[in-house]
């Protein structure tokens, strides 16, 4: 009898010394896991966010009602400016959807629509994300005093590398007057004296009032749209103003 309950109080000791260790390594257990799924979760929220950040499309109108936009001869236009349908994009040449817009959408604009003159085509200057689109889109008006702005134009959206991050540095802007065959002592007489700066700023101020808080921001006969919709978007739109 002695030994056998000295065995069990032997026992004891053991088994209740093991249980804080189960509770502690379930508790620990369960910590892990709430922490690999809250991890989860965080990695796939900000997936999805680039995902809608690096597509942008939309396929309506932002506003129903057109908005009437007065457009002033300065404004750089291609096409036809008695066409019925007018096409005014909103643009920074800094900015990433710009620059997306600029490849999937603008040289199939320009070969179905522009050069056949069936729409006008204009390009405004909305340059808010810092010195740098100021400069570029400056230097891309002193382009167009030697009738060369539409070349400018494609090798800044060619150009992008960042924003304000040197692509669009004066010394760049420069060259790329001169890669283009501009007369370079004009360009940088033209780029140095920044005459064109009032132009821009106005063009960016009056491009809020049109309720331009973004880009790429396109107006298609004053029918607003944000992002960079597909293609066919585009083309059904403009087929159908032009049926109008």
């Amino acid at each position: 009898m002695n030994n056998e309950f000295e065995d069990i109080s032997n026992q004891t000791p053991t088994k209740k010394s093991i249980i804080p260790w189960i509770i502690t390594i379930l508790i620990a257990a369960w910590i892990i896991s709430i922490g690999i799924l809250g991890a989860g979760w965080l990695i796939s929220r900000e997936l999805a966010r680039d995902s809608v950040l690096e597509n942008q499309v939309v396929t309506e109108p932002v506003i129903n009602e057109p908005v009437n936009i007065e457009i002033p001869d300065s404004k750089s236009q291609l096409g036809n400016k008695d066409s019925k349908v007018t096409v005014i994009e909103f643009a920074d040449f800094q900015c990433p959807f710009c620059g997306q817009w600029h490849q999937e959408i603008w040289s199939k604009l320009k070969s179905e629509f522009i050069d056949s003159n069936k729409i006008n085509f204009v390009y405004w200057d909305f340059a808010f994300l810092g010195e740098e689109s100021h400069k570029a889109a400056e230097a891309a008006l002193c382009a167009k005093d030697q009738n060369k702005f539409w070349q400018y134009h494609d090798l800044l959206f060619q150009s992008q590398k960042g924003e304000n991050e040197g692509a669009f540095a004066d010394m760049n802007l420069k060259k790329f007057a001169v890669g283009i065959g501009l007369d370079k002592n004009q360009f940088n007489s033209c780029f140095d004296s920044r005459i064109h700066k009032p132009i821009v700023e106005e063009a960016t101020a009056k491009a809020g009032e049109y309720g331009v808080n973004s880009t790429q921001t396109v107006f298609i006969n004053g029918l607003k749209f944000e992002g960079v919709m597909p293609w066919e978007n585009y083309k059904q739109i403009i087929e159908s103003e032009l049926a109008k």
